[in-house]
């Protein structure tokens, strides 16, 4: 299975380079992707962010590529990767949710904070429906535990009327 997704990371760099207009063979890949695997492993980094475009564009350029192109291949392959990875977040989300749902009492900050957070990644998106009832249940919490004039409760309520408004648009 680690062999297969690893196969399947390399063709994503290889497919990088392809839309990007970079007409190599997906061989070197498989020479270049374990390689940047590790180096994307560099502690002092956002995911790899700038190292990863820099291996991009040192492995590249010793093939022919120009700097340019071999830039946008690394920085396309990451946002393939970051666009793969949102199921997954949003699956880590529901489930603390889930799990702090079970462990705290309704009216928690932490709870609504878990909410809010994933009603927001919803609504992003474009789950209306679905951040709507988080943001209900977070704002009848917060009504019951915060004065009228709360930060927290502020904003519950404009989102809450923000997203209220975007499903009436929709309809």
């Amino acid at each position: 299975l680690t062999l297969a997704i690893q196969t399947v990371r390399v063709l994503a760099i290889w497919l990088s380079g392809e839309a990007v207009g970079i007409e190599l063979s997906p061989r070197p890949y498989y020479v270049m992707g374990p390689l940047l695997f590790l180096v994307m492993l560099v502690p002092f980094t956002i995911n790899g962010l700038a190292v990863r475009e820099a291996f991009f564009v040192s492995f590249l350029g010793q093939l022919g590529v120009s700097a340019d192109a071999a830039f946008a291949a690394g920085f396309l392959f990451f946002l393939v990767t970051i666009t793969l990875s949102i199921p997954g977040a949003l699956i880590l989300q529901d489930k603390v949710l889930a799990v702090r749902s079970r462990m705290l009492p309704d009216d928690h900050p932490s709870l609504q904070t878990a909410r809010e957070s994933l009603a927001a990644t919803k609504y992003d998106l474009g789950d209306l429906p679905g951040a709507l009832a988080l943001q209900e249940k977070a704002f009848a919490a917060l009504s019951r535990t915060r004065p009228d004039d709360h930060t927290a409760l502020q904003l519950a309520r404009n989102n809450l009327a923000a997203t209220k408004r975007a499903l009436g648009d929709l309809r």
